[in-house]
């Protein structure tokens, strides 16, 4: 539940907050982002398979974070909003955990892809239900309950990786 509590945005301008966190992404992110997995994620674009994101960051960074690195699509917390300023309220959407996996078959669903067919690299326990239905699982810089997990399974283990959720999706055929 904490995690998902996005109360602390409340009253601020969406508008003002997207372009705080575009930057954001330009200048902090950008560069902590690895050449390793870029170059995955380059590798899985010219196999021909589609790039998203899964997060449950809000949509403000993970949109952005999105189109830097040439993903097509995201799934990101939806924070509440009225009259152009966050509200308390829940977020309208938070893909974490079982979530993430529902927000997966969406996204698969609206891009043709196959979600028992694609490649997803997540680095929490909490995206396990995610990891279990793709064809290649990989557990980047896990936490100690997805590494236990994934050396139980034989899932690939990166270390040093990406901190969120990107997920080659085949294209069905």
């Amino acid at each position: 539940m904490a995690k998902k509590n996005k109360a602390y945005l409340d009253g601020l301008d969406v508008d003002v907050v997207r372009n705080v966190a575009a930057d954001f992404v330009r200048t902090m992110l950008r560069p902590r982002l690895r050449p390793p997995m870029l170059a995955r994620l380059a590798s899985h674009r010219q196999q021909g398979q589609v790039i998203t994101l899964l997060t449950g960051t809000p949509d403000f960074i993970a949109e952005p974070l999105a189109r830097l690195v040439g993903a097509e699509a995201s799934s990101a917390t939806l924070c509440a909003t009225q009259e152009g300023h966050f509200s308390a309220a829940p977020p309208l959407a938070h893909p974490f955990g079982v979530d993430k996996l529902v927000a997966a078959n969406t996204l698969c669903a609206q891009l043709g892809c196959d979600l028992q067919y694609s490649v997803a690299y997540a680095d929490s326990y909490h995206d396990a239900a995610l990891l279990e239905v793709v064809s290649h699982a990989v557990a980047v810089h896990p936490d100690a309950a997805l590494e236990a997990r994934a050396r139980q399974a034989g899932w690939e283990i990166l270390r040093g990786g990406a901190t969120h959720n990107w997920s080659p999706l085949t294209p069905r055929n």
